[in-house]
């Protein structure tokens, strides 16, 4: 059974509760003549919860319950049935919401007559699920808690359809989903009650057209609710909380571009804790940072720091020996001739709790971080953790509530999850969860991925209205496919 969390006042007006049932001994409203209406009230909660229904009606009469139950010796009149969302702690996403839909409310209760209602508790699909962007399957998966506990073949708990090629996620405050699409350059709103219904193929709420964007890949918001997209052609773009609120075709507000010789490339964007924003450029190799100062106008800054190989130095190899090289360098070995390249194709960005940049490096089937020392200044350090994953093709980063790091395997059509212990010290962990995709193709070059932690108003004080935990900023889009397009 779980165990709800709930503040401090409702645990007080329970007791009181508590105390008025056992002196009364009976949900009868003994100051009403006999033989009045009553109200026969069935509440399921199927998912395990301790639900908290409170029924209100005439002369102040006042019951909370929280099981069937059939309240006799009721006054005539009009009777309010209200019902709490219940949160529990979840080690993987926070907590969860349960919401409860109610039937027959307001009730009309009538001398001598007999009313029903009913309250039934069901888990909010669209809180705490994982989702991912699939580029070949052209929409975009959602998987339910309880499918992340164990491996297995997986079935979507929820899926939209989108346009072909859908790339990058993001969740705004409001817990709208956006997605991006290289196919068509566009960018799409999805709201929350569109992810609620299952397995619906809709049109987008809101399309933001641009021709700022060309090959949009990884998205992520700033604190401001601005929404900034990693767009291979065009570098790194922003568009500002009015202009996704209207949609349409706008122009972008912020474009940055790195042009340092060859670079090109850009798939993930991830903010740090003091809002500084990190890009994964493919053609170089490169994570670079660009700060809050930085961001506030286009233009073609020097970034603050870049980590892996300089792109400028003669150790560079040129752009059109890099298909020749690839496999060389996927068993291992280094590139740009003598100088180790620990970056291959950083495809995904994730920051963890501890501050530490984690990258998806495709080419090398690995992920590996840089600790928050090691991005003070630019450089091509050892990575102060390398994690082999063989035999993937890591796409896609996400960091869940417990520390586990979810990794999309885009050729294997996979999603990959390691335990928090396994991330400690470099190795080769043995995947606690390997989710693999039915035959409904509910996984099918999985891009982006990202937790969706939006939680209703009724969250209780204790947890604050929403809790806002950044989800990984992570990214691809279709894999080797888009790799030989573009080189």
């Amino acid at each position: 059974m779980k165990q709800p969390i709930r503040s401090r006042s409702i645990q007080l007006s329970l007791v009181a509760l508590l105390i008025f049932v056992a002196a009364c001994g009976n949900r009868d409203d003994t100051t009403s003549p006999t033989n009045n209406g009553s109200i026969a009230l069935t509440l399921t909660s199927p998912d395990g919860v301790t639900p908290s229904v409170t029924i209100a009606g005439p002369n102040g009469y006042s019951h909370t319950v929280s099981s069937s139950t059939t309240l006799l010796h009721l006054a005539a009149g009009s009777y309010t049935i209200t019902a709490d969302s219940i949160v529990t702690p979840s080690t993987i996403v926070g907590y969860s919401v349960d919401t409860a839909a109610i039937t027959g409310n307001p009730i009309i209760v009538t001398t001598a007559g007999s009313s029903a209602a009913t309250v039934t508790y069901s888990f909010a699909r669209q809180h705490g699920a994982l989702w991912l962007a699939n580029y070949s399957g052209s929409y975009v998966s959602g998987f339910a808690r309880s499918q992340l506990l164990a491996s297995g073949v997986v079935f979507a708990a929820d899926t939209i359809g989108t346009a072909q090629g859908s790339d990058g996620m993001a969740f705004n405050s409001n817990g709208d989903m956006w997605t991006s699409s290289d196919a068509s350059d566009t960018l799409k709103m999805f709201t929350i009650a569109q992810r609620n219904a299952a397995n619906a193929i809709t049109a987008p709420a809101r399309v933001l057209v641009s021709s700022s964007l060309s090959s949009p890949e990884g998205m992520a918001f700033d604190a401001n609710g601005n929404l900034w997209v990693a767009d291979y052609d065009n570098g790194l773009v922003e568009f500002t909380a009015a202009q996704i609120a209207s949609g349409g075709t706008v122009s972008a507000t912020v474009v940055l571009v790195d042009e340092v010789p060859s670079s090109a490339g850009d798939y993930a964007v991830a903010f740090d804790s003091a809002g500084n924003a990190w890009v994964g450029e493919n053609d170089p190799d490169n994570v670079v940072e660009y700060t809050v100062a930085q961001l506030a106008a286009s233009g073609s800054p020097t970034p603050q720091v870049r980590l892996g190989v300089d792109p400028s130095t003669a150790s560079r190899i040129v752009r059109n020996q890099r298909v020749a090289t690839r496999d060389v360098r996927a068993s291992g070995a280094t590139a740009f001739g003598s100088v180790p390249e620990p970056l291959n194709d950083p495809d995904a960005l994730a920051f963890d709790t501890h501050g530490n940049l984690w990258a998806a490096n495709y080419y090398y089937q690995n992920v590996v971080a840089y600790s928050p020392a090691q991005r003070v200044t630019s450089g091509n350090p050892t990575p102060s953790i390398t994690i082999d994953v063989p035999g993937t093709d890591p796409f896609g980063l996400a960091f869940d509530k417990s520390g586990g790091l979810w990794i999309g395997d885009d050729s294997g059509n996979t999603i990959i999850n390691l335990a928090a212990a396994s991330l400690a010290t470099s190795g080769t962990p043995i995947p606690t969860v390997v989710l693999t995709a039915g035959v409904s193709n509910s996984i099918d070059g999985p891009q982006q991925l990202a937790f969706d932690e939006w939680v209703v108003a009724a969250t209780p004080p204790v947890l604050g209205s929403r809790v806002q935990y950044r989800t990984s900023q992570s990214t691809h889009a279709r894999g080797s496919r888009k790799k030989r397009q573009h080189h």
